[in-house]
């Protein structure tokens, strides 16, 4: 079993990491002390107190599905606002604090600015249960379906025909999957909000420039002391512009939907079944249009970003898989084996932050026998619970489509999360009941489309620590023609 605990070091340091396992095709690369430094900058970590650092799959279960530990940062003990004032025309400057960082005049916290305190994954309790119940629809069987149909597949061919198009006279095209990719699952994303328009290319791309621009200064992804108030300022803006430009005209067009079909001139299946719709329609806990747009934020980030990143992954493990297994001719493009690669990739690359981070709110012993006190800090580190022996087999930091894990243990480890903040649009990734999520068609496609590694551009990945951040930010393959 894994062992990666925290050691303080004085009351002002927040733990270091003694020993690590895995880190995808090395089980001894070790977590240099420049990531824990990292983390300790991040959003998340506390201003004091102790860190206990989880690389055990069965404790990282545990933790997930205790009660004893929070995901809520903003009613955890310890942890720091970004405190701001808001003008009159949408500035934002940092407000003036005491000694202690409390403000000494009427002010924000700045994660609520941007990204609201009553979405999915800052909800707790009874609210957080009847806001999931609420979004439910849209992740259902039937949506799923919907989604499919009308988004998914034509999507896909769509963006696809257009590269393909640009082929030299050798049926060859030069492809960089990182912006292809991107304004692929904005555009399928703004399905599954309900955006109208982004199927337009220019348009989708103005919508990536408006995300971008909040995540320049996303509070939970930027550490406090990276912000600035321009940045803020510029994100508040993109914001702004976001709801008055995509979020307002597309509601309006579904609460006009909706009442055509109250009144009986359409049909309930004739209706979208979008979140916007599901909106329109009276979903509970959406009582005011800032819920509403705080709400999309994350459905619509989580969904573009990730995605992008794990297409990518996957293709990148695909091909070096390949490279190893010759013998297998083309890499198989059936859904069955792509869903067990994609699994794999999920589990080993972690293309969100590599850790789940929770706050206790109660003392509790975790599996392995270590005691955590209440308002500690507890960290799983999903490069390691991922790559757990004990869960996946002694070859657990090895990309294998072929891998048969235990009963009980998904394939994909812990790369949802888990318990009841567990990703609930898990089954549009993955496809479920036999209908594929949005992975595994775009990969199926590009394969069947002849991609393959560019061989004089090799994929760049950030120079920085590339477990704490997987971006690449380049990917050059070849597709061809038939």
């Amino acid at each position: 079993m894994l062992d990666i605990r925290a050691e303080p070091r004085d009351p002002g340091m927040k733990g270091d990491m003694l020993a690590t396992a895995g880190s995808h095709g090395d089980p001894q690369v070790r977590i240099g002390p420049e990531v824990i430094e990292e983390w300790k900058r991040s959003p998340m970590c506390p201003a004091h107190g102790e860190v206990t650092f989880v690389g055990d799959y069965e404790e990282g279960v545990q933790v997930l599905r205790s009660r004893a530990f929070r995901t809520n940062r903003f009613t955890a003990e310890g942890t720091n606002p970004v405190w701001v004032v808001v003008g009159e025309d949408r500035s934002v400057r940092f407000a003036a604090t005491d000694g202690r960082g409390d403000p000494t005049e009427p002010a924000v916290d700045w994660a609520t600015v941007l990204a609201g305190a009553d979405t999915l994954s800052s909800l707790q309790g009874e609210e957080h249960k009847r806001r999931r119940r609420a979004l439910s629809p849209i992740f259902g069987r039937g949506s799923h379906r919907w989604y499919h149909d009308t988004a998914i597949g034509p999507t896909i061919g769509r963006s696809l025909q257009g590269a393909l198009d640009s082929a030299d006279e050798d049926g060859v095209v030069h492809v960089d999957l990182v912006p292809f990719t991107h304004r692929l699952f904005v555009q399928l994303t703004a399905g599954l909000v309900g955006l109208d328009g982004v199927e337009d290319d220019e348009r989708a791309d103005a919508l990536a420039d408006l995300f971008e621009r909040m995540h320049e200064a996303a509070p939970m992804t930027v550490p406090a002391d990276a912000l600035t108030e321009a940045a803020m300022t510029d994100a508040l803006a993109a914001r702004d512009e976001f709801k008055q430009r995509f979020v307002d005209p597309s509601q309006a067009a579904r609460e006009e939907l909706v009442a055509r079909s109250r009144r009986g001139e359409i049909g309930e299946e004739e209706l979208p079944r979008d979140y916007l719709t599901l909106v329109a329609k009276g979903a509970d806990t959406f009582d005011s249009a800032e819920t509403v747009l705080n709400q999309a934020f994350p459905l619509f980030s989580g969904s573009t970003g990730t995605s992008t990143l794990v297409v990518l992954h996957m293709l990148q493990d695909l091909f070096a898989w390949h490279e190893e297994h010759p013998e297998i001719g083309a890499i198989p493009t059936d859904p069955d084996f792509l869903e067990h690669a994609l699994a794999e990739t999920i589990r080993l690359q972690n293309p969100g932050l590599p850790f789940i981070t929770r706050f206790a709110v109660e003392d509790s012993d975790l599996a392995g026998g270590r005691h955590v006190d209440a308002g500690e800090v507890v960290n799983l580190y999903l490069p390691a619970v991922n790559e757990d022996p004990a869960a996946f087999g002694e070859d657990a930091h090895r990309f294998d489509p072929t891998r048969e894990t235990p009963a009980g243990i998904p394939a994909y480890g812990l790369g949802f999360g888990g318990g009841v903040h567990m990703c609930p649009a898990t089954p549009l990734v993955l496809g479920e009941g036999g209908i594929s999520g949005t992975i595994v068609p775009t990969v199926a496609a590009l394969l069947r489309a002849g991609a393959e590694p560019d061989p004089d551009r090799p994929p760049v990945r950030r120079p920085e620590i590339e477990k704490l951040d997987p971006t690449i930010e380049s990917f050059p393959v070849l597709l061809h023609r038939r």
